[in-house]
């Protein structure tokens, strides 16, 4: 959540102060500019992360399945299909 913040800002700080100041437009473009450098800092985090994530849940339903077939082939060692207790 903090990430999203600078971006949520910077482009408020700029279009804000185009209302006092409309006729000097480097203050705005450096507004624009800290906006810009704000979203290219958040995609240089967020892709690789968003990247690790994928490999983790790929690698987790592996083991997931992994733990089902190994889990169910010891119950069925324990207690087979075919043979029955008397009760």
């Amino acid at each position: 959540m903090t990430a999203v913040t600078p971006q949520a800002l910077a482009p408020r700080r700029s279009f804000g102060l185009w209302d006092r100041v409309a006729n000097d437009a480097r203050i705005l473009a450096g507004g624009i500019s800290e906006a810009l450098i704000t979203t290219e800092t958040g995609l240089i985090i967020a892709i690789p992360i968003l990247l690790l994530h994928g490999k983790l849940t790929e690698n987790l339903d592996y083991i997931t399945g992994e733990l089902n077939i190994q889990s169910m082939s010891l119950l069925n060692r324990i207690w087979p299909e075919g043979k029955q207790e008397n009760a």
